[in-house]
């Protein structure tokens, strides 16, 4: 009776374990909200950005390894791109159209402090075929204080995603766009 007893709770306990660690990064964290967002604002390119293309991301697969998917990176990056100003009204294409593409997720395979480093590739699409490129790379880092590896893995992909969208838009305030 003991050991039926025991083994149950020990197939609830890895259920619950396992549960959570094949689901995607959250969204809100990776987004940036307007008090950490970079303090200037370019102002040639004030509601005047759209996102056009988004590409190179994953979704999150069955083997428990968190991804990034298009859709959310799009979806944060717009968040943050209208938190600092650049977005252009919805429905209206913007003067200067974004594309990019998420290059790499580079994660480390165990250890205490997970680093994950994130590489995207921003192309700022202007007027008569001008463009601006943007290569950034940003580590976001999860400690043991983070629970669970799922959680530490989750938590390492949305801060390295969301300081890789804050470099981009201080490389973006410090251009000077004609």
């Amino acid at each position: 009776m003991f050991v039926q007893q025991l083994r149950h709770r020990l197939l609830i306990l890895v259920t619950v374990v396992v549960a959570g660690c094949a689901t995607p990064a959250p969204q809100k964290p990776m987004s940036l909200g307007i008090p950490e967002t970079p303090a200037k604002l370019n102002p040639a390119l004030k509601g005047h950005v759209s996102v056009r293309n988004v590409s190179g991301g994953q979704d999150t697969n069955a083997y428990w390894i968190s991804k990034i998917d298009n859709e959310r990176f799009k979806s944060e990056l717009e968040q943050s791109m209208n938190a600092m100003g650049y977005l252009a009204p919805k429905g209206i294409a913007g003067k200067y159209q974004l594309d990019d593409t998420l290059q790499y997720l580079d994660k480390p395979s165990f250890g205490d402090t997970l680093n994950f480093r994130s590489s995207v590739f921003y192309t700022l699409n202007g007027e008569n075929g001008k463009k601006i490129t943007f290569p950034v790379t940003a580590v976001g880092t999860a400690t043991t204080s983070d629970t669970f590896l799922a959680d530490r893995e989750r938590n390492a992909d949305y801060r390295s995603i969301k300081e890789n969208i804050n470099l981009f838009l201080m490389n973006l305030s410090e251009q000077i766009i004609r």
